[in-house]
Formats: C-alpha cells, sequence, structure tokens
C-alpha cells in the first residue's frame, strides 16, 4: 500500500485516518508553527503538549483542530497537512487516539501574540528540531522532528523568488 502525501487532506484520506481508531475517542493535535518554531504549551500537571483538542460528536477533525487552536491560543491558523498518528494510554487506564497535523499560524514566534486558555499554564516557541521542554510525550517530539523536515524539504525547493517577502 501506497502512503498517502503529507498535505492529502482529502475527506477520504482523514476518514480513513479515522477508521483506524476503532472506535476510540479520537483527539486532534498539532505542531503549530509560527515562522519556523512551534508553539508547545504547558498543562497545570507540569506536562507540555501540543495545541489541540477532543473531536466532539459529528465534527470534522480539521474544523476541530482549528477550533482547539483558537480556543487555547487565540490564534487563527490552517492545517497544512497530516504528520502522525499515536493510540494514547492515559494515566486513568483508559486510550485514545490521537492525529497530529502541521498547522500555521500567520504571526512571529513570539508569546505577545499568544493568548493561553485556563487550560494551559504556559508555553513557549521552540525549534522543531530542538528538544523542547519536559516532559512531553515521545509521540510529540516524533511529530515535531517530521515538522522539521517537511520544513527543510520545503526550504530545500524554494527558489531565489518565493524568499523575498
Amino acid at each position: 500500500m501506497t502512503q498517502a502525501p503529507f498535505d492529502d487532506l482529502s475527506e477520504a484520506r482523514i476518514n480513513g485516518l479515522l477508521e483506524q481508531a476503532q472506535g476510540l475517542p479520537v483527539s486532534v493535535k498539532a505542531v503549530l508553527l509560527c515562522g519556523e518554531k512551534a508553539l508547545v504549551l504547558r498543562q497545570p500537571n507540569g506536562i507540555w503538549e501540543l495545541p489541540g483538542g477532543r473531536l466532539d460528536p459529528g465534527e470534522p477533525p480539521l474544523d476541530c483542530l482549528t477550533r482547539e487552536i483558537w480556543e487555547e491560543t487565540g490564534l487563527e491558523s490552517r492545517v497544512a497537512g497530516f504528520l502522525h498518528y499515536w493510540e494514547r494510554l492515559k494515566a486513568d487506564g483508559t486510550r485514545r487516539f490521537v492525529l497530529i497535523f502541521l498547522s500555521y499560524a500567520d504571526c512571529p514566534p513570539e508569546m505577545e501574540h499568544v493568548t493561553l486558555s485556563s487550560e494551559h499554564v504556559d508555553a513557549c516557541f521552540v525549534a522543531c528540531d530542538a528538544l523542547p521542554p519536559a516532559p512531553i510525550f515521545d509521540d510529540y517530539m516524533v511529530a515535531m522532528r517530521m515538522a522539521g523536515n517537511v520544513l527543510e524539504k520545503r526550504s530545500a525547493t524554494l527558489l531565489p523568488q518565493d524568499m523575498t517577502p
């Protein structure tokens, strides 16, 4: 079976990803880039995470992701592609299926642009190839590295006229 392209966000692709959840609750998360840095959020329990949240019944995943990013950060965003999925075992023994996408916000990586919701107590921007603050789930770091690879590939294919402001 051929892997779908990174930027294939078709309904068929998204439905195929949801089928892999096999009935588990689904969360959608984003490596949210401002410039070339990703935003990570710290929960009250001290664990760092990516922006996003749980899918409401019947809610399209990409709509949910955009809504959750806005609610948690105050940033408008656009989804660029799918990065990674994993099955998370929570501390209470329940499982959740997590889809991680690459999203962009049109602002510089400066905290003055971020308005945190009450769900988080801190936030910071980190380079995708750098170690984010700990503790953070390994699968979030995997997705951040994947986003860094996407950035590298895209910058390697830019023509000089694409790089002018």
